[in-house]
């Protein structure tokens, strides 16, 4: 997977231009919740959005060029896009907090395309547009919408025949467009909500509801990175595999039109590394793990916070090792899922029993790991 760990390098790498560097000497302070969540909504939210949304503009803007003019070429440079910008989305998710819920719930359509009706909607003579589309439910709308349009019916040159053959081409074309002028709406909307320009939900986060205390943002925020972390393991893992019927589900993982889902899984796990640290990459800043060390917590003889890096470098090892899209090696060779399966649940026990314990917060959503 040489390529797809470039694109996340690349990815990190433009992030850390959008985000200021934390002093070395900042580590060495007295650990406080409130520096801890000024310095995650600073260095790693913000910049996360600011750059989502840059994707998503760019997304858009080349599906205007598709439109006007449906090449080979235009359509190339979209897919890439969308690569780039789902890959990104698995980063910017975790951040599902506050009044984010409903524009996060339009952004992933997390539930699979409604295609039937897609397809039913494109092949009617019908003027559609945002407001008529935008009346159906997130599965006709979303990052995962845009896959079924960009890569369903394989080969490039079969997916490009769909958007050029008559009056179905051209109104697919318009669907396609519509798609992503909402999704660049409700990330513009995403944007404001967290910006100091804006609704500045970023100075709410920091300072949360009651200015005398940040434990109800830390709760929060470690709900939230402790719920995605088991919705990956559920939804991306455990029904690909078949754990409940033993019977695997090639066309249940998260992206089964690219066959871009290891990327995507990838992602998401650098990013709950980055959160959890408080950090990208080469940066220095206060994070979950300062609070565990700051407190003292061991687990089996070790710092915590340290058992659960181990165990989020033992997921991406074993990610490392899957080469091929994930429906093959579903098929082929199973266990090398089974196995990221089992680390990632590992790390959900951690950061769901003993993390939270141990910081004296509590799982405020309701239990979705497949027990």
């Amino acid at each position: 997977m040489p390529f797809f760990r470039s694109l996340l390098l690349a990815l990190v790498a433009g992030l850390l231009l959008a985000a200021p560097v934390v002093a070395q000497d900042e580590q060495t302070e007295t650990f406080t919740q409130g520096a801890m969540l000024e310095n995650i909504g600073n260095q790693i939210i913000m910049p996360l959005h600011t750059a989502f949304y840059q994707r998503v503009a760019n997304l858009h803007n080349l599906a205007q060029a598709f439109t006007d003019d449906p090449t080979q070429e235009h359509l190339a440079a979209l897919q890439q896009q969308w690569r780039t910008t789902v890959l990104l989305w698995e980063q910017v998710k975790i951040f599902r907090l506050g009044r984010a819920f409903v524009t996060h719930a339009r952004i992933a359509n997390e539930t699979p395309p409604n295609v039937d009706f897609i397809e039913s909607l494109i092949a009617e003579p019908r003027i559609i547009d945002a407001d008529f589309i935008g009346t159906f439910g997130s599965n006709m709308i979303g990052l995962h919408t845009l896959e079924y349009l960009l890569f369903n019916s394989g080969a490039p040159e079969n997916v490009l025949a769909r958007y050029t053959e008559g009056d179905a081409g051209a109104q697919r074309r318009r669907y396609l467009l519509i798609v992503t002028d909402i999704l660049e709406q409700d990330t513009s909307a995403l944007l404001e909500m967290w910006s100091p320009d804006g609704q500045n939900y970023l100075r709410t986060f920091i300072v949360s509801d009651n200015p005398t205390s940040v434990r109800q943002s830390t709760s929060m925020l470690a709900n939230e990175m402790i719920f995605s972390l088991e919705q990956v393991v559920q939804m991306s893992l455990h029904e690909p595999l078949g754990m409940g019927t033993g019977i695997v589900r090639p066309v249940a993982v998260p992206a089964p039109y690219s066959g871009f889902s290891m990327p995507m899984i990838q992602g998401f796990f650098e990013a709950f590394r980055a959160t959890f640290n408080g950090n990208i990459e080469g940066q220095t800043g206060l994070g979950f793990d300062d609070y565990l060390n700051s407190l003292d917590v061991m687990y089996n003889g070790v710092p915590m916070a340290d058992e659960i890096n181990r165990e989020i470098d033992d997921i991406l090892v074993a990610i490392e090792a899957v080469q091929q899209p994930m429906e093959i090696v579903l098929n082929e060779t199973p266990d090398k899922i089974t196995t990221i399966y089992e680390e990632a649940r590992d790390l959900v026990l951690l950061m769901k029993i003993d993390m939270m314990t141990n910081l004296g917060l509590t799982i405020t959503f309701t239990d979705s790991d497949g027990d």
